[in-house]
């Protein structure tokens, strides 16, 4: 992460980044203790990828808009109790030197489908770097050697 950091440290402006993290719905009776009582959904998995995006923005850019949206349904039908099975935060970011804007959505979800890995966690930036943890691994393209 700390390599990936620097690379987009060196893009330029910010533009835009979607970020996604989700646990297959059978966790939720691992966490059935505290799922939407002591915690959500986006503090337990997407304060992951927001604080590296806010470390990669650091001195660069700042959050000037923040609004979070939310799903319900099956997390609260097996819990019998208010549970967001999935939430989105949509945040406008503005570039403290240029003043220009993007934008970045963070969803984690806990009631995904069982799949190749436990849980997936991924972010895109800018269409240049995609990481992958469920993969243990990122990619980067520069759009400096697509001219080249």
């Amino acid at each position: 992460y700390s390599d990936a950091r620097q690379r987009v440290r060196s893009l330029g402006p910010f533009g835009f980044m979607q970020a996604y993290m989700s646990q297959p719905k059978s966790q939720l009776e691992t966490f059935k203790a505290w799922a939407g009582i002591s915690s959500d959904i986006s503090y337990y998995l997407n304060s992951h990828h927001i604080d590296w995006h806010c470390w990669a923005m650091q001195g660069i850019a700042l959050p000037v808009c923040v609004t979070a949206m939310a799903s319900k349904g099956f997390a609260s039908g097996l819990l019998k109790r208010d549970v967001d099975d999935s939430i989105t935060l949509m945040v406008q970011w503005m570039d403290k030197e240029t003043g220009s804007t993007g934008t970045a959505t963070y969803t984690s979800s806990w009631i995904a489908s069982e799949s190749d890995c436990h849980s997936q966690q991924r972010f895109f930036y800018q269409g240049n770097l995609l990481a992958s943890q469920a993969m243990a691994t990122y990619l980067f393209q520069s759009l400096l050697k697509q001219r080249s």
